[in-house]
């Protein structure tokens, strides 16, 4: 695969939520609009003149992307707050 810099945002996601709730009405839960992409991405693959050990490295890489992305926008968990120790501690206890 090429490297290059993606240029991910808000407006390219909305655009293409757009575009595949236009050609589906029914299309307007986030999951459905996944399942439209990964078979977008399996079309345009399925076109590729590679190998099926090229087939299976693009696979790869695509899940690390995907892997990658929902890593950084996904919120992280809040850390419970420290609680202050307290007690005795005696050597040799």
């Amino acid at each position: 695969m090429a490297e290059q810099q993606l240029q991910l945002s808000q407006q390219l996601i909305e655009d293409i939520q757009a575009a595949i709730t236009k050609h589906d009405a029914n299309a307007n839960d986030d999951m459905v609009v996944v399942q439209y992409m990964a078979a977008s991405i399996g079309f345009l693959l399925g076109h590729q003149d590679m190998q099926p050990a090229q087939y299976k490295g693009v696979m790869e890489q695509l899940n690390a992307i995907i892997e990658h992305i929902i890593q950084q926008v996904r919120p992280q968990p809040a850390q419970p707050p420290q609680q202050e120790a307290f007690g005795i501690w005696r050597p040799g206890e």
